[in-house]
C-alpha cells in the first residue's frame, strides 16, 4: 500500500496484503445430453480488476459514514487487494437540527482522491473472490487498522492501531446511477468476529486503475525533461506496469540556478514551493521533478523532500535529478561511460523514475535490477556479454 501520508522505518504500518492463491480449477467430467428443454447456461461471475468506491456506514452512529477506495490487482499468483477509509465531513443544520453529511464522491469521475485530515482506516484484505463463482456473491475477509496522526504535521507521522478482523457477505446488485459499469457494483453487511452487524459496506467499479497521480517537471534551461527512455517507454508505460493512471506535465523550462551549477537540498525544495503550479494535494496526488546540472548531496538523483529540507512539512513531493554528472570512464559503465548524465535517456529517465519512486514511499530494493535498485549497483553487475546498460 502506498499511502498519503509518510512511512517510516520508526513509525512501522500494518502488515502489507499478502497474495491470496488462486485455487485451482474442479476437475471436468462429461455430461451427457439431458432429455427434455435445455436448461440456460449457467452465469459465471468475478471479480473485475482495478479500483472501487467504497462506502462504508457503521450501525453504531448515523453521523459517521466513511468514503474511500478498494484496489483489486490481479496478478499470477493470484489477487492482492487493500483499501483505505476516509471519514466523510458531517454537520448539523436544519431545525430540528439533524446531521447533514457531505456529498460522497461522485463515480462518473473516476479515482477519487479525499482529503488527507479526514483519512482514518486501511483496509488489509484477507478474503476474496479469486476466481469465478457461479452464484451472486462472496465473502470479502478484512482487517481494519485506524490511522491517528500525531501532532506537528504530516512529517511527524502517526501511529496505527488494529480495530479488529471482519467479514462482509457482498452481493453483486445494479450500480446506481453514475458508475460506469453496472454490472461491477456490490453491497454487504459488515460482522465482527463475534458474527454481530456492525456496519454496511458498498463498492463499484469505477477504473481499470488502481490510482491516479500527475507528475510535474521544472527544469533549468540546460537540463533535459526526462519524458521517456529513448526506446519507447514513457511515463504512461511506467504506470500502466504498476496499475497507475500516471499524467505528465512540463512545466516551467527555465528556472534560474539561486547558487551556480550545484543545488542544496533546501534550494531544490524552495524551488519546488515557488515553481510548481498550484497543487491541493486533497484534491489530486502529484509529484514534483526537478531536473538541474548538479547537486550538492549526491550525483545522479535524490528524493529530498524529508525531514530538514521539508519547510512546509508535507514529506516527499518532490524530486530532483542530475544531468551534468559526467558517467565515470571505467568498464562497469559499459556503453555510457564518460558520457553526461542527461544526454542518455536510457539511465537517466531510469533514474527520474527511482526517485519519483521514493517520493511515493519505496525504499532501495537490491534483489534484482528492478527500477528500485541503485543505477551504480547494476551496473556493477553487467557482464562482456550483457554491458551496461542492457543489463
Amino acid at each position: 500500500m502506498i499511502t498519503p501520508f509518510d512511512l517510516t522505518p520508526a513509525m512501522p504500518g500494518p502488515p502489507l496484503p499478502a497474495p491470496l492463491a488462486s485455487p485451482q480449477s474442479p476437475a471436468t467430467t462429461e455430461l451427457q445430453p439431458p432429455f427434455g428443454p435445455v436448461e440456460p447456461r449457467p452465469r459465471f461471475r468475478s471479480l473485475s480488476c482495478g479500483c472501487y468506491l467504497a462506502s462504508y456506514r457503521p450501525t453504531s452512529s448515523a453521523l459517521v459514514a466513511f468514503d474511500g477506495t478498494i484496489r483489486v490487482e490481479c496478478h499470477p499468483d493470484g489477487r492482492t487487494s487493500s483499501g483505505d477509509l476516509y471519514q466523510r465531513r458531517t454537520r448539523i443544520a436544519g431545525f430540528p437540527p439533524r446531521p447533514i453529511h457531505d456529498r460522497p464522491p461522485n463515480p462518473a469521475n473516476g479515482i477519487p482522491v479525499l482529503a488527507r485530515a479526514q483519512y482514518r482506516f486501511y483496509l488489509r484484505i484477507t478474503q476474496i473472490l479469486e476466481n469465478l463463482t457461479l452464484t451472486n456473491r462472496f465473502t470479502l475477509g478484512f482487517e481494519m487498522w485506524r490511522f491517528t496522526k500525531a501532532v506537528g504535521g504530516w512529517s511527524a507521522g502517526g501511529t496505527w492501531s488494529h480495530e479488529g478482523s471482519f467479514t462482509a457477505d457482498m452481493t453483486w446488485i445494479t450500480a446506481p446511477a453514475g458508475y460506469p459499469s453496472p454490472r461491477d457494483y456490490l453491497e454487504g453487511d459488515v460482522k465482527n468476529g463475534a458474527g454481530a452487524v456492525v456496519g454496511r459496506l458498498k463498492m463499484g467499479w469505477v477504473s481499470r486503475y488502481l490510482r491516479r497521480a500527475t507528475i510535474e517537471i521544472d527544469r533549468v534551461d540546460a537540463s533535459e525533461a526526462p519524458v521517456n527512455n529513448g526506446a519507447g517507454v514513457d511515463w504512461r508505460n511506467v504506470g500502466d506496469s504498476i496499475g497507475w493512471d500516471i499524467s505528465v506535465l512540463e512545466s516551467n523550462s527555465d528556472l534560474t540556478e539561486p547558487s551556480g551549477e550545484f543545488w542544496s537540498n533546501a534550494e531544490c525544495h524552495s524551488a519546488m514551493l515557488a515553481k510548481r503550479d498550484q497543487s491541493n494535494l486533497d484534491k489530486e496526488w502529484r509529484y514534483h521533478i526537478l531536473c538541474i546540472r548538479r547537486l550538492d548531496a549526491t550525483e545522479r538523483g535524490i528524493m529530498y523532500d524529508n525531514g530538514a529540507s521539508d519547510s512546509n512539512n508535507v514529506p516527499r513531493e518532490g524530486c530532483a535529478c542530475s544531468t551534468h554528472w559526467i558517467i565515470p570512464d571505467t568498464p562497469e559503465w559499459g556503453l555510457v561511460r564518460n558520457q553526461r548524465f542527461g544526454s542518455v535517456a536510457t539511465v537517466y529517465f531510469r533514474t527520474a523514475v527511482h526517485e519519483t519512486g521514493h517520493a511515493m514511499g519505496l525504499y532501495h530494493n537490491t534483489i534484482d535490477n528492478g527500477f528500485m535498485n541503485t543505477t551504480d549497483v547494476i551496473s556493477s553487475s553487467a557482464t562482456p556479454a550483457q554491458p551496461f546498460p542492457t543489463n
